[in-house]
């Protein structure tokens, strides 16, 4: 390990006295100033000592035991940085997480962890700007620390505290000296672009201090704590946001952050031009800030931002005992406040769809707002009721229809109908919703059913949706520890191949069933009739010799759209058909037939093996053997792309050697 140089002066040392407990009450710490400085010791609930602290220099006397029991945190000042140390329960220094400020300018009152274990909060006095009183929120991702949320407060805090229910997720209660109680929640939730298209590179932005780290999906994956391209503010970055547009002119690849101070800044991402689109550079094109008209500032105040059109924002103004919404519009250089509702009681989490705006006001329900003509227009009376709350809500228009989607204690709703439990994060598409328990991925068709599962699979434990590429099936999902895996669902990838074969492009969707390893029956079997008038168009963008026997070689006298991929085509049933048409019975003979005649007509010599393939397909091997006699008796005379020895051992690969040899005996010409 790498030696840590430490430094510690006697006028920056206290002699206070500090005691933390492990979650389970089974072990408590205490920190306090010995004969060479501070250490802590670590004792049983009996009070017997288990371990004593190694000695190190600089540590100071706030202290906090995470609750599920892994650190202790205890601020250290180190030479030439401030850091929080975290210690094992031996007394053992394991890592640390480095603080974006000097001693000399704030220093840490005190730290605690939230009940779930997964924020590290740290609670600051700035002395150079008349003790002002900071709290900074930490998570961890693949061992990196990131600076999550900063709240600043002009009035002193009194006392803080996490909340200690486990069912109340993440929530701060903040008593200030003035009698102010303030009530935070947070929950996990990921930033990512909205567009529909394929234009969209599907971004995820991380807040980190200063700092936003994007990441681009459509070409790269990328794992954290690493990014393609990082966005640096001069405050701290309390939120970040895409534009949603459902006008696919519209660049959804542009985004906006709002730091610590208030101040809005709105960027245009750019890519390189290659074949995989990697995020390049950004361009700044609007700052604003934005005003507050309360007369004490209070961190947190606008939040809920949603950038809903070009020139438009959403935001929600919490005041005492109301919410207040605003509909602000981008103006010349500034953000002009065009309407503002007034909402009794809190907002806990707002969304958009369209021009409709859903928002849950906290112990009552779900409630819905249009917004006509840059004006708020209030619809009739609460959608449904809905008191507890929420991990997640979407709004989507499913059959001209408006359904909420909320997860909340790990229940997937729709509307006020439950769908699913155990759900630990959910995803919709344009055509499904995709949700995850805890080892499993599940699909269900968007209607206004939304009762049976079509697929799942399964996943590695503990896996949550990231994001999913729009016109890809490309899905990526975070585990556990924060590391990322990039999957491709058989759903989605059948959605993909079907709109490629509606579009005539065989080859692309050649290539991605191969890949896929799905059964190369469905170019057939997802449209016959076209498949049987686009033959010519098929081979020539195939021209592929191994591929067209490749494609032959897994014909078989079955529809797999009512087999194997049934889920994608619950539409289509089962039709008998008229005598002459095509019949899936007599699939092979059909298809190979219509090959044959296609290879002859275009270049016999150069489509041999496929020819081969077809009448071996059909059972007709004496023919295969003929042409291949004929080929022999031809070669003397012109120079062959294939020849008859290269033919006959490609025909001892498809069918059995002994089989072959009778047959040969039977043609009293061969050989």
């Amino acid at each position: 390990k790498k030696k840590i140089e430490l430094s510690e002066s006697k006028d920056i040392t206290d002699a206070q006295i500090s005691i933390a407990w492990r979650g389970d009450c089974e072990l408590f710490a205490i920190s306090f100033l010995g004969h060479s400085g501070r250490m802590f010791k670590v004792y049983s609930k009996e009070g017997v000592l288990q371990f004593t602290s190694e000695k190190l220099n600089g540590l100071e006397s706030p202290m906090s035991w995470r609750p599920s029991g892994m650190w202790i945190a205890i601020p250290q000042l180190i030479e030439n940085k401030y850091a929080i140390a975290l210690f094992e329960k031996n007394g053992l220094r394991h890592r640390e997480v480095v603080l974006p400020f000097s001693k000399e300018i704030e220093y840490v009152k005190s730290v605690q962890w939230s009940n779930d274990s997964e924020i590290l909060l740290v609670h600051t006095i700035n002395q150079s700007e008349n003790n002002l009183q900071n709290m900074y929120l930490y998570t961890i991702c693949n061992y990196h620390w990131y600076l999550k949320q900063f709240l600043q407060f002009q009035t002193p805090v009194s006392t803080y505290q996490w909340d200690c229910l486990l069912s109340g997720g993440k929530i701060l209660r903040v008593l200030l000296n003035d009698g102010t109680f303030l009530t935070y929640k947070w929950e996990f939730g990921i930033n990512r672009s909205l567009g529909k298209d394929h234009n969209d590179e599907s971004n995820v932005a991380v807040i980190d201090g200063k700092n936003v780290l994007l990441s681009n999906f459509r070409g790269t994956v990328i794992p954290p704590p690493m990014y393609g391209l990082m966005l640096t503010a001069d405050s701290n970055i309390n939120e970040v946001g895409f534009l949603k547009t459902d006008v696919s002119e519209v660049d959804s690849n542009k985004l906006f952050i709002l730091d610590a101070q208030n101040n809005l800044k709105i960027f245009q991402l750019v890519y390189t031009e290659s074949n995989v689109r990697r995020l390049q550079s950004h361009e700044v094109i609007g700052q604003f800030k934005v005003e507050s008209h309360c007369s004490e500032k209070l961190p947190l105040e606008y939040c809920h931002w949603k950038w809903i059109a070009s020139d438009l924002f959403v935001c929600c103004q919490y005041l005492p005992g109301k919410s207040s919404l605003k509909l602000m519009k981008i103006g010349e250089n500034n953000l002009q406040i065009v309407d503002t509702i007034e909402i009794p009681g809190l907002i806990g989490f707002l969304t958009v769809s369209k021009n409709e705006i859903v928002y849950q006001i906290i112990s009552d329900g779900i409630y819905s707002m249009s917004i006509k003509n840059n004006k708020f227009v209030a619809n009739d009376g609460e959608l449904y009721s809905l008191p507890d709350c929420l991990e997640k809500i979407e709004a989507v228009e499913i059959e001209n229809k408006l359904n909420i989607f909320s997860l909340r204690s790990k229940e997937l709703c729709c509307n006020a109908n439950k769908i699913a439990t155990g759900v630990t994060s959910f995803f919709i598409t344009n055509k499904y919703l995709m949700y995850t328990t805890i080892a499993q991925l599940h699909f269900m068709k968007l209607n206004n059913q939304m009762k049976q599962i079509i697929c799942e699979r399964r996943l590695e434990r503990g896996s949550k949706l990231v994001i999913v590429v729009p016109d890809d099936s490309k899905t990526i999902f975070q585990l556990p520890r924060g590391n990322l895996e990039a999957l491709h669902p058989r759903v989605l990838v059948l959605d993909i191949i079907a709109k490629l074969l509606q579009d005539k492009q065989y080859r692309t969707a050649f290539d991605i069933l191969r890949k896929q390893r799905i059964n190369l029956n469905l170019l057939v079997d997802h449209n016959p009739n076209d498949f049987l008038a686009d033959i010519n168009i098929f081979i020539d963008q195939i021209d592929n010799i191994q591929w067209l026997n490749l494609f032959l070689s897994d014909l078989q006298n079955k529809d797999v759209t009512q087999t194997m991929y049934a889920s994608n085509y619950e539409e289509r049933k089962a039709t008998p058909t008229n005598p002459g048409e095509y019949n899936v019975d007599n699939k092979i003979k059909s298809i190979c037939d219509c090959m044959i005649a296609a290879f002859e007509a275009k270049n016999n010599i150069k489509y041999l093996l496929p020819i081969i393939t077809c009448h071996v397909k059909m059972g007709n091997m004496e023919q295969a053997l003929q042409i291949i006699w004929q080929r022999k008796q031809k070669e003397n005379s012109s120079t062959a792309e294939v020849s008859s020895d290269d033919a006959l051992k490609y025909l001892l690969y498809l069918d059995d050697v002994n089989e072959l040899y009778n047959v040969a005996l039977g043609l009293y010409d061969f050989g």
